[in-house]
């Protein structure tokens, strides 16, 4: 609210060293006594907040922040992020163009895969890395394979499906089918493992 320094529609929130951060729709804001204050630069819309050992990672509308545990911010990439993951100071991001992998202790970026607007980034118990991007496109890669293949979908093409991950495991969910649970519009699995389903 408009009172408490906050503005904009939250699509993120996360406490990190204590501190409570919210991504907006407006930026990224810190909790600092009873009021939201801007955190430094990032004025864009904060898609995700992930909790990385280097710092707190922020997927923005204008690309991959790192705050750092001193509080200082410092720009991964420019370009606008949806989605992250963080695999052991390896962090993937989804971005407009293509994922993405910086190392958290260098700071070098490498492409790992061309495929347009990723937004969501798993990686399942037996080590395998699942990406779906916003039309739908699901590619996967096992700890066997050298590069992701396309997901094909037993059933009919046009079904829509999306990927959710309990636990350990990741499933493909079918919107035609109620098994495992119904389609989720939306789907996240947080910090203790605890999956988040909306219908």
């Amino acid at each position: 609210s408009i009172l408490e320094g906050l503005r904009g529609d939250v699509l993120s929130i996360t406490e990190y060293k204590g501190k409570i951060y919210a991504g907006t729709s407006n930026g990224l804001f810190s909790l600092e006594g009873r009021t939201f204050s801007i955190v430094s630069d990032i004025s864009h819309a904060c898609w995700q907040l992930l909790e990385t050992s280097k710092g707190l990672a922020v997927a923005t509308s204008n690309g991959t922040y790192i705050i750092l545990p001193n509080g200082y911010s410092r720009q991964l990439s420019t370009a606008g992020t949806f989605c992250m993951f963080d695999d052991g100071g390896q962090l993937y991001t989804g971005e407009n163009d293509a994922v993405y992998l910086t190392d958290l202790n260098t700071y070098n970026r490498t492409k790992v895969r061309d495929l347009e607007r990723v937004k969501k980034i798993i990686k399942g118990g037996h080590g395998t890395f699942w990406l779906q991007n916003m039309y739908g496109e699901i590619r996967y890669k096992t700890v066997n394979d050298k590069t992701f293949k396309l997901y094909k979908n037993t059933q009919k093409d046009e079904i829509v499906t999306t990927l959710v991950q309990t636990k350990d495991n990741v499933f493909v969910v079918n919107a035609e089918k109620d098994k495992p649970f119904p389609y989720p519009l939306f789907s996240y699995t947080d910090a203790y493992g605890v999956t988040w389903l909306t219908n």
